[in-house]
């Protein structure tokens, strides 16, 4: 069995836009946050696969295999609201991160009381 190493470096650039502003005694602060990032180096992988013991006529039975296992470029955007009155605070975002290949959605909630 044999392995090989992949050197893979990425560079996120984004830009968030966020505010506060109070209502009443909650302070409210909605966000958004887009980003892009680009994946260098080894992002294909070219190897062979090896199955031993096959009765094939050879030695060893092996398979070439080619893929990408990172993309070039992927982006993703989320969008949030927090808001904080005294010792209690409420959050919710949503979020998406997507590439040429994959597509990907959460949604995040939180409650906190701190005493």
């Amino acid at each position: 069995m044999s392995s090989d190493n992949l050197n893979v470096f990425s560079i996120p650039v984004g830009v968030t836009f966020a505010s506060e502003f109070n209502a009443g005694s909650w302070s409210v602060q909605p966000a958004l946050d887009l980003t892009l990032t680009g994946n260098f180096g080894d992002t294909d992988l070219d190897a062979d696969s090896c199955w031993s013991g096959t009765d094939n006529g050879y030695d060893d039975l092996s398979y070439g295999v080619s893929t990408e296992f990172l993309d070039d470029f992927t982006y993703g955007a989320t969008l949030g609201i927090a808001a904080k009155t005294g010792n209690f605070s409420l959050g919710l975002g949503v979020n998406y991160t997507g590439s040429s290949n994959t597509d990907e959605y959460g949604v995040t909630a939180n409650a906190r009381f701190v005493f």
